[in-house]
């Protein structure tokens, strides 16, 4: 009977799958499995519809790459995820009952695949439906406004901060969101988690923290629904425009731009994670890029409305 179960856990891979950087949801998963089958198992975890605006990635030293819904688990073992890429994932027509594993711990450890649940496509904002759906479409943009580091208003990085904190104060149902003369500090509140690591550097710890209540003032009577919708109606806006994937291009001759990307591989074109400067758009279109400014990096953006093109500033 031993030997039958270390034969049995042998032949089963850990999966960790990483919930927009809130959750993590532990399975066990036949080595055979596809990514489909485990983002079928996610989107019942979640209680929403299979649907293409999700997606399934690995994350790389230079982003994220979101893998095929063919691709099976033992492959992620052997090769580098980027050769797997996919721009669809068709709805699964199998339904296979995955074990969460408790072994696991939730920082993951040695031989367990680590993927990570992302929106996969940006739409219009009336295109959303299903309150758990534009949840996870906000936890998506929210990522976005910390770890972009696009060139826009710091009033509008501070709307979105005090969106951001709202809502986090509702889900924990706390008292704090309805006293607007609390002391706010880091121990009812982590300031990365609702402020761009600049705005943080630029403005102090201590200022941001003793604003949080004038910016809270406002919201005083919003539920969470009316603050979630205002956070995504905000951040899609063209004076923000959070809602694109970034992909980060590097050139040794900035004159070759529309050649590079248009023939871009997986491997020199990637989706940006964490960029080190701000960065500012250029130009928008949504059939032609235009030429950098000689600065040698840029970033393709890709969103509902088409191509846009960005640099650092």
């Amino acid at each position: 009977m031993a030997n039958e179960t270390r034969h049995y856990i042998q032949n089963r891979i850990l999966v960790s799958v990483d919930l927009f950087g809130r959750d993590r949801l532990n399975l066990t998963a036949e080595k055979n499995w596809t990514i489909s089958n485990i983002y079928t198992e996610v989107c019942d975890y979640l209680a929403i519809p299979e649907s293409r605006l999700f997606g399934l990635a690995k994350k790389l030293d230079y982003g994220f790459v979101f893998l095929d819904s063919e691709t099976r688990l033992s492959a992620l073992e052997k090769k580098s995820p980027s050769r797997h890429m996919g721009f669809f994932l068709p709805h699964n027509r199998n339904k296979y009952s995955l074990n969460k594993a408790t072994e696991l711990s939730a920082n993951g450890g040695a031989g367990i695949i680590l993927i990570h649940l992302r929106v996969r496509y940006y739409i219009p904002n009336h295109c959303l439906r299903g309150r758990v759906v534009r949840h996870l479409y906000y936890e998506q943009l929210r990522l976005n406004v910390l770890n972009y580091g696009l060139l826009c208003s710091d009033d509008i990085y501070f709307q979105l901060a005090a969106f951001s904190i709202k809502l986090h104060l509702l889900n924990r149902r706390t008292s704090l969101c309805y006293k607007s003369k609390h002391k706010f500090n880091a121990d009812n509140i982590k300031l990365s988690d609702h402020f761009p690591q600049f705005m943080i550097d630029n403005y102090g710890s201590d200022y941001l923290y003793d604003n949080i209540s004038n910016l809270l003032a406002p919201l005083k009577s919003q539920s969470r629904e009316s603050v979630e919708w205002r956070f995504i109606r905000l951040a899609s806006e063209p004076s923000s425009n959070f809602n694109l994937h970034l992909y980060c291009v590097s050139l040794s001759n900035p004159s070759h731009v529309n050649n590079t990307v248009s023939n871009a591989s997986p491997s020199s074109t990637s989706l940006l994670s964490s960029p080190v400067t701000r960065i500012r758009r250029s130009y928008s279109s949504r059939s032609s890029i235009l030429k950098t400014s000689g600065k040698g990096t840029f970033w393709l953006g890709i969103g509902p409305n088409g191509f846009e093109f960005h640099e650092a500033s």
